[in-house]
């Protein structure tokens, strides 16, 4: 079977929720959108119910290219709340 029900052949699948009353919803989901666009890999970012953010859902075929999508997409959210860069998870 293949089709975006079984998440159309790719591996890997990450879900980003981001919840803030900061700005609009549309805004939030706009720059999940763009910061994954280009990226190679599929997604879909929607607004939550009653405007309480966004979300967007995001499919590859490997890993670390669905971790790196994710990551671009955090700190894009990031920026646009809080001015600042997600920070770094990795411990040096």
């Amino acid at each position: 079977m293949n089709g975006p029900g079984v998440f159309a052949g790719h591996d890997h699948v990450a879900s980003l929720f981001v919840v803030s009353g900061r700005c609009p919803a549309t805004e939030i989901a706009d720059a999940l959108h763009e910061s994954l666009t280009g990226r190679g890999v599929l997604h879909g970012a929607s607004v939550l119910p009653d405007d309480c953010g966004a979300w967007v859902r995001v499919l590859g075929h490997e890993e670390p290219q669905v971790t790196g999508a994710v990551r671009a997409a955090w700190d894009a959210v990031r920026r646009l709340l809080t001015g600042h860069p997600a920070p770094d998870l990795r411990k040096p």
